[in-house]
């Protein structure tokens, strides 16, 4: 019955060490091999097991012998192997970014040497509740305002070192909205002692200021550079650097104001403001973080 032995010095972080297939059978068997063969090589390093597979014999049969008997002893003795010694793939890792996309995580594979996927998802959001006191009327104003992106990236590697192309695909989700509201009444006319010449309009007859900015639903396509590769290399930790652009799509502004204001959302108010905007179809994106390779 075969058996495995681990041959090699122990307590050494760079010595290559081997696992051997002991054999008793003889060759009247009809099984033919040498009786100690190295099956893998195991190369220790810091945290992992670099192991490669090692089959230097050759085979024989006659009709007497069932190998697939004894191509499942093989293919146990590997099996074996590969629970008993802990193994570390190197080629996936995860980071943590921070930019202009908001906070958030990514996790990359490696392809190969120097093709590797990878996947990301940030978000930030903010809001706002202020009273001014400097307008006529006073207005209370709220809003909320978020970034974030979605996407699947291909990095490419062209020197296979941590300079790299990157392309891909994802959803901008830029969205901001706000509404403001008066807080007190607005003479129109003269306001003689405090006393209103004229008339006088209430908060609920002025109505409300609303609006938002959205780009357009859909699927964007990213371009960009940027150095750290994350799912290959000689160190655990990596430096993540990108900068970019999504296509987004120039963004769209709508207003829903109502009251007296709701003139203000005619289309031919709206459409100059949503021509001036129309050179942001570039979204930019700057991007740092810090992965580790698992």
């Amino acid at each position: 019955m075969p058996y495995l032995r681990l041959n090699g010095p122990s307590g050494s972080w760079i010595a290559q060490s081997s696992v051997f297939l002991e054999n008793p059978i003889t060759s009247n068997t009809g099984f033919k091999w040498s009786n100690r063969l190295p099956i893998l090589r195991i190369t220790p390093c810091f945290g992992c097991f670099h192991i490669q597979p090692r089959l230097p014999f050759r085979i024989s049969f006659n009709g007497s012998v069932n190998p697939m008997k004894y191509a499942f002893r093989l293919f146990s003795a590997a099996l074996v192997a590969l629970f008993v010694f802990p193994v570390t793939a190197q080629d996936f890792g995860v980071a943590a970014r921070a930019g202009t996309t908001g906070f958030g995580g990514e996790a990359a594979y490696s392809l190969t040497r120097k093709l590797s996927v990878r996947g990301h998802f940030s978000t930030f959001s903010t809001s706002i509740d202020e009273t001014s006191t400097d307008t006529d009327p006073n207005m209370h104003t709220t809003g909320d305002a978020k970034i974030g992106a979605v996407a699947a990236f291909l990095d490419y590697h062209p020197f296979a070192n941590s300079f790299r192309l990157t392309f891909g695909a994802g959803k901008n989700q830029f969205d901001a909205s706000g509404d403001s509201v008066p807080l007190e009444s607005v003479c129109f006319g003269d306001e003689i002692a405090g006393v209103c010449d004229g008339k006088v309009f209430s908060p609920e007859r002025l109505g409300t200021l609303g609006g938002g900015i959205t780009y357009p639903s859909g699927i964007h396509p990213y371009g960009g550079i940027g150095f750290g590769n994350l799912a290959r290399g000689d160190s655990r930790v990596t430096f993540m650097f990108d900068l970019g652009f999504f296509y987004t799509g120039a963004p769209e502004l709508t207003l829903t104001n109502n009251g007296l204001f709701e003139p203000t959302t005619a289309s031919e108010n709206v459409q100059p403001i949503n021509d001036g905007i129309e050179s942001f179809a570039w979204y930019p994106v700057v991007s740092i973080g810090f992965g580790i390779r698992l």
